[in-house]
């Protein structure tokens, strides 16, 4: 399944937003140290989509909130480094990264139904983003409440302000997330699974949401998704995450057209539609390893179809296919040297 809707990079892409420099965040348990991320580099340009693409527990969402400075204890960052704009946000104290979220990076979290508080009124908890982000005073940030419910398409506006979360659907609540999100014009949004509790109907209107208020605002967005078809339409980059690390990225065209690493391939070739009819999906064999199993080599070398002997061992560095496209993998490497 080759994408033919994928936008392609415009000049005004050039301005690196963010970048992460060998990410590394650990979880330092009773029983010791869980290397969770591992070496993660990646980074977005202003008006551009990078997805990040992996199974449920590989990764991504720690790697968003280590981004945000949100990890929870007894997760941190244990080396590496995080860049916004001009600034490396890594370093920066909880007080630096309270004025950072909301005012230069926004998320949408996964989960819209528990990310909004259940006893503040809809209108107040858009006014507290604007009180503390933009000086606002209760009658301006009252009119800018209203003016961005009415951006996210959230019919009869005046009337939601006044609502509790309780009383809007998934897809409302998925809005008003959008809506405080967007509420400063950040220039980075991270949406970690925008439309994983949604039904079909609504999962496109937010997607196609999305994508407008990117072209309006001009801002870099990261795509935290599974769902490679998601990938095809809305990215122009994608980076495939496996157990913490990241083992491919390309422009999306490039990864769907010639994938490199194995673990992509088998992404792939287990999607309807990408194999010939009659013959049954592919599967991966075996299960990912958990934080305290993963090798110290290829993290993908125990469920590998072409593993080599050093796999298990010896981490692959990245390697370079064309101008943009890296994986890393020893047996591509050694068959394309």
């Amino acid at each position: 399944m080759i994408p033919t809707t994928a936008r392609t990079l415009s000049d005004d892409m050039s301005k690196r937003v963010l970048s992460l420099e060998r990410l590394h965040v650990s979880f330092f348990t009773d029983a010791g140290e869980l290397a969770v991320v591992r070496d993660v580099s990646l980074s977005v340009s202003a008006g551009e989509t990078l997805a990040l693409v992996g199974e449920s527990g590989c990764g991504k969402s720690v790697t968003a909130l280590a981004t945000m400075g949100l990890l929870d204890h007894p997760g941190r960052i244990v080396a590496g480094d995080i860049t916004l704009g001009d600034d490396v946000i890594s370093g920066f104290s909880e007080p630096q990264m309270r004025k950072v979220r909301g005012a230069r990076i926004g998320m949408i979290f996964q989960e819209p139904m528990t990310s909004l508080n259940p006893v503040f009124t809809i209108g107040r908890q858009l006014a507290e983003v604007l009180r503390l982000h933009r000086g606002h005073d209760d009658r301006a940030a009252r009119l800018a409440s209203l003016a961005l419910l009415e951006r996210v398409r959230i019919p009869a506006a005046l009337e939601r302000l006044r609502q509790y979360p309780h009383e809007l659907s998934g897809g409302m609540k998925q809005r008003i997330m959008i809506a405080m999100a967007i509420a400063c014009e950040p220039q980075l949004l991270i949406a970690d699974e925008p439309t994983t509790a949604l039904d079909v109907t609504i999962q496109a209107q937010i997607l196609e949401l999305l994508d407008e208020l990117q072209k309006d605002l001009g801002m870099a967005v990261i795509l935290i998704t599974h769902n490679l078809g998601v990938v095809a339409q809305y990215a122009q980059r994608v980076a495939v995450m496996y157990a913490g690390e990241i083992v491919e990225q390309a422009p999306v065209t490039e990864l769907f057209a010639d994938p490199r690493h194995p673990y992509t391939q088998a992404l792939l070739q287990s999607l309807p539609g990408t194999v010939d009819p009659g013959r049954q999906l592919n599967v991966i064999q075996g299960t990912v390893p958990t934080p305290r199993e993963f090798p110290a080599g290829c993290r993908f070398a125990t469920r590998c179809g072409e593993v080599l002997s050093r796999c298990a061992s010896d981490v692959p560095p990245a390697s370079r296919h064309g101008g943009n496209h890296v994986f890393s993998c020893w047996q591509r490497m050694e068959s394309t040297s």
